[in-house]
């Protein structure tokens, strides 16, 4: 590492000393839907406070500028992050929701260490979060509580199984808590199929 690239990395403040870096570090999507969720928070609680009716987060000038900087890693994934942290942000608040992202990515950075193949981890990370935001939005519609199920990981590398879980994890409480609008899912325990 360079020392100008030493010197971002220590202002950026979700790549410090908070329990999630190790997320953050080892998935772009992860560390875009923190800012996402982030500016969505802060325009939904703006709009809510204005007393404005809730609109698509994708008219909001914030939701294109995601703040990307090279050393996060890959910035398409950065991206998808930040969209669909932007999206779950501004829900949260202008449904009168509790700030749950950071708590939320905390639990799913629990027991992770680097790795060096972040790209794995990655991949599946997004694709856990599209599958339980999927999931736990279909439950929402017709279940009267969270009851998230995450599939099996079977013959894929350890890596992508493990930012999937992750992944899925927040995935679902995002989709069960736009769909329903019932108490978040912030403390929902994410079992794994047999």
């Amino acid at each position: 590492m360079t020392l100008c690239t030493t010197i971002l990395v220590a202002q950026e403040r979700h790549l410090g000393n908070d329990s999630a870096s190790t997320l953050f570090t080892e998935s772009p999507f992860a560390h875009g839907y923190m800012h996402g969720y982030e500016a969505g928070f802060h325009f939904g609680d703006l709009d809510l406070q204005l007393g404005r009716e809730p609109r698509d987060p994708a008219v909001i000038a914030e939701f294109k500028r995601d703040g990307f900087q090279n050393y996060f890693g890959s910035k398409s994934s950065y991206k998808f992050g930040y969209h669909d942290g932007f999206r779950a942000g501004y829900s949260d608040a202008t449904h009168e929701l509790p700030f749950r992202a950071i708590v939320n990515l905390r639990q799913a950075a629990e027991g992770l260490t680097v790795k060096s193949l972040v790209r794995p981890f990655d991949d599946g990370f997004r694709d856990g979060y599209s599958h339980g935001r999927r999931k736990g939005g279909e439950d929402g519609r017709v279940a009267p509580q969270a009851n998230p199920i995450n599939p099996p990981c079977l013959g894929l590398p350890d890596e992508y199984c493990s930012g999937f879980a992750r992944g899925f994890t927040i995935g679902y409480r995002d989709g069960f808590n736009n769909q329903s609008r019932r108490q978040p899912t912030r403390n929902v325990e994410v079992s794994s199929a047999k």
